[in-house]
């Protein structure tokens, strides 16, 4: 998986684990697919797997790569009520 995009990012440091729960409890598959294109990922290249298999995923792709502020910068556009920092 690439995403298209690097902006820099100097966020807010994301809670992993909030930003978890939060793609689990307000994101249904649809959402999820819609983040990922958003992201410039292919979903289909998530491993198989339920929606917590797939959120948890993506967020590790995000975190290995350093970008998970960009992840959760993305992830407020759509749900901008819902606190996921540290």
């Amino acid at each position: 998986m690439t995403d298209k995009t690097s902006p820099p990012n100097a966020e807010t440091p994301v809670e992993p684990r909030k930003l978890l729960k939060a793609l689990i409890e307000l994101f249904n598959e649809n959402d999820l697919r819609d983040l990922c294109f958003d992201l410039g990922l292919d979903y289909e290249n998530l491993p198989p797997g339920g929606k917590k298999d797939k959120a948890r995923e993506l967020i590790s792709y995000f975190i290995r790569r350093n970008r998970v502020n960009y992840l959760a910068s993305v992830f407020r556009e759509k749900r901008s009520h819902v606190a996921i920092e540290d």
